[in-house]
């Protein structure tokens, strides 16, 4: 992520106290698995009752009281999605550009 981007996010939590997490939101995708992301987003929807027009990528910010809500889970199998689904609606999407990969490759 590009580091403007980065100050971006950290601008919006701390600019917006009612948010609890700024999530990313693509306006365009660099990466194939394009459809098995939207496939993931629509059995949460029906699943854990996301919002449809919600998109929890990877990157995203938190804020310290989300953490602390999360990190109480004491089960077996978490899905984070799904604990922050179940924390806060307070959720705000951030528009960023979706750079292609700087080095390395994934998996």
């Amino acid at each position: 992520m590009h580091k403007v981007a980065l100050e971006r996010f950290a601008a919006s939590l701390v600019q917006d106290r009612c948010q609890h997490l700024i999530a990313a939101s693509f306006a365009s995708w660099r990466h194939s698995n394009e459809r098995f992301t939207w496939i993931e987003g629509d059995l949460a929807t029906l699943a854990i009752g996301k919002p449809e027009n919600l998109y929890l990528c990877s990157f995203r910010a938190h804020r310290r009281e989300l953490i602390d809500r999360i990190i109480q889970y004491q089960g077996p199998y978490p899905y984070i999605d799904g604990l922050i689904l179940g924390a806060t609606n307070r959720i705000e999407c951030l528009l960023v550009r979706h750079e292609p990969r700087a080095g390395g490759q994934s998996g």
